[in-house]
């Protein structure tokens, strides 16, 4: 599956994306939201992995412009980060998000998320 990932912390985006093409996802980068928005106004794509912060647009403002535009097919949208209340989970679903995961990355999380993502 073609992947997009935006996260501005190097070392988390690294780890992500090394875990996603280890499972032999392709993986699209951006280094922060405003890149994301610019990439998804470009091509769809079916799977789209924000960090909540993020200089330019933050993950919740590219979701909610993912939701706001008129598209043929649907994105799938996994929010990732490090808060954990059950309000930030509450906010991020309502403001579009089909899924959360926090940081730091669990594997076993990550291909859970990705199986519910391919149904």
């Amino acid at each position: 599956m073609r992947i997009l990932v935006a996260d501005d912390d190097e070392l988390s985006a690294d780890i992500l994306i090394a875990s996603l093409r280890s499972m032999s996802h392709e993986v699209v980068f951006a280094p922060n939201g405003g890149d994301a928005w610019r990439m998804l106004e470009q091509e769809p794509f079916r799977l789209v992995i924000l960090d909540w912060v993020m200089p330019e647009m933050d993950g919740m403002e590219v979701c909610r412009n993912i939701r706001a535009m008129q598209s043929n097919s649907y994105t799938y949208i996994i929010l990732l980060t490090g808060r954990t209340d059950r309000k930030d989970r509450l906010e991020a679903l309502e403001g579009g998000a089909d899924d959360f995961l926090t940081k730091p990355l669990d594997s076993g999380e990550l291909i859970a998320r990705l199986n519910v993502a391919n149904r």
